[in-house]
């Protein structure tokens, strides 16, 4: 088992920083340096209303911080061209996104794969899929999630 796969197993905590939501006017880079002090062993960066080139400058410049801690896994929301980009350990993808099979094509077998189900039925679905890992969720109300429903 190679060490992302050991780090995802053994993983406790994950942090889903959105460039817009999470952060604010705040430092994003201290805001992720602090959670990983803090427990913090897999995040995800997240840029849902950026360009491609906004994403992907931002995620780049807090690739160091995560990088810096050896253990911590670097996941990409949503786009495996900017993870394969940014050398990121996966891509997590959500059911409107790209299907499994191509992001697995894509990213090959090294780089994990993660899937966002809210559903018994996406999560019987999921189990027959080449993904790493899965979300389930929201299991709280959210405003960053306005058309999913609390489970």
């Amino acid at each position: 088992m190679d060490w992302k796969k050991r780090a995802l197993k053994n993983s406790r905590l994950c942090l889903v920083l959105d460039r817009l939501l999470a952060c604010g006017r705040r430092d994003p880079g201290l805001i992720l340096a602090q959670a990983i002090q803090g427990g913090v062993d897999m995040v995800q960066l997240r840029d849902k209303t950026g360009t491609t080139r906004d994403a992907l400058r931002w995620m780049e410049s807090l690739r160091p911080v995560i990088r810096r801690h050896q253990h911590t896994l670097f996941i990409v929301n949503d786009r495996p061209d900017i993870a394969l980009a940014l050398d990121a350990d996966g891509v997590h993808l959500g059911q409107d996104d790209m299907p499994v099979s191509l992001a697995r094509k894509i990213i090959g077998p090294g780089m994990l794969l993660g899937l966002s189900t809210s559903t018994d039925d996406e999560v019987r679905s999921a189990n027959s899929s080449d993904i790493d890992y899965l979300g389930f969720g929201p299991v709280f109300a959210t405003p960053t999630k306005t058309d999913a429903k609390a489970r």
